[in-house]
Parts: C-alpha cells; sequence; structure tokens
C-alpha cells in the first residue's frame, strides 16, 4: 500500500518540537501523571493521522498539537464521565519550611486544578500557564470569546475558594483586591 503525504522524519521532529511543552500542558489538564500520557499519545495518534493528509505548515504544528490536545482532553471526560479516587493530602511538616514549600504549594494548585470542570480546567491553563490571549484560547478550544472569560473567571473564582486556606494556616487573600491588615 502506498503511502500519502509526508514522510514519517518530519513527523518524529515534530515530536521532538513539541512532545515537553505536550506533556506538560497535559499534566495540568489530566487527573495524573499516566491519563496525561495516555493524553498525548492519543493526541500524537490523531496528529499521525493528519499529519500524512494535510500540509500544515511545520511552524503552526504547536498550535495545532496544543488544540488537538485541549480536545482530545474535553472528549476524553465526556466518554469517561466517572468519579475516580486519588491521593490528595501530602504529609508534610510545617515546622521545616524551605524550598520544599514551592512544592507542597505546586500540589495545592494541581488539586486545585483537578476540581474545575474539564472547559474550565482548558481555559485556565491556556490563560495562564501558556499565557494565550482570549482571543487565541476561543480559537485553540473553538469558542466564542465570551464563552472563554466567563470559563476563566469562574475557574479562577474555583480555584481562589479551594486555595484560600493552606495548610500551613496561613489566609490567602480572597481577590488581588483585598487588603490585609
Amino acid at each position: 500500500m502506498a503511502r500519502q503525504g509526508r514522510p514519517d522524519d518530519e513527523f518524529e521532529l515534530i515530536v521532538e518540537q513539541v512532545g515537553g511543552s505536550m506533556l506538560r500542558a497535559a499534566l495540568l489538564l489530566a487527573d495524573d501523571r499516566a491519563a496525561a500520557e495516555d493524553l498525548v499519545q492519543t493526541c500524537f495518534l490523531k496528529l499521525f493521522d493528519h499529519w500524512r493528509r494535510n500540509t500544515i505548515e511545520i511552524d503552526k504544528w504547536k498550535a495545532y498539537a496544543l488544540r488537538t490536545l485541549v480536545h482530545v482532553n474535553i472528549s476524553h471526560h465526556r466518554l469517561f464521565r466517572t468519579s475516580r479516587e486519588s491521593a490528595t493530602a501530602i504529609l508534610a511538616d510545617p515546622q521545616l519550611p524551605g524550598p520544599e514549600d514551592s512544592v507542597v504549594n505546586e500540589h495545592h494548585l494541581v488539586s486545585a486544578l483537578k476540581t474545575l470542570t474539564t472547559k474550565q480546567r482548558s481555559a485556565v491553563v491556556l490563560r495562564f500557564c501558556y499565557d494565550y490571549s482570549e482571543k487565541q484560547t476561543a480559537s485553540l478550544m473553538q469558542v466564542p470569546i465570551g464563552t472563554v472569560k466567563s470559563l476563566t473567571a469562574r475557574g479562577i473564582a474555583q480555584l481562589r475558594d479551594q486555595l484560600r486556606h493552606n495548610d500551613h494556616g496561613r489566609s490567602l487573600p480572597a481577590s488581588r483586591n483585598e487588603v490585609q491588615t
């Protein structure tokens, strides 16, 4: 059977270029590392099929791959709407503050991200982890800009509620405008 389209070695270059950023995005979008790796693998399968049939310029593949990742993640959550139990507690010694605090804080943020809906999480990750504009995020998610604004606002509000009290007993402000006394 004759193959169509481009040579496979060009696709390998694309995978090398975008693979790391895809996994980082998937780790923020998925529930755990295994799910993130499955998400990236599924995404690359879809991308490879598209790669052989289409001629998208190489410099546009990163955005296309990220959009595909977001859509695969949303589709996955639609298909598998089951509740899963996962470990959420980290045993930390509050008397030993130091560099490990950033790991604990990252854990709290990732745990809080998991409480968002799939679309809220996608909007927040694209807007604040990838620093995309509302217009770029809307284009990637294929939704109106107003939807991105509302998903982001609701997601940030829910994250703020989740992170208000951290495990060291300190209270986070309700909003960036709140003045602590």
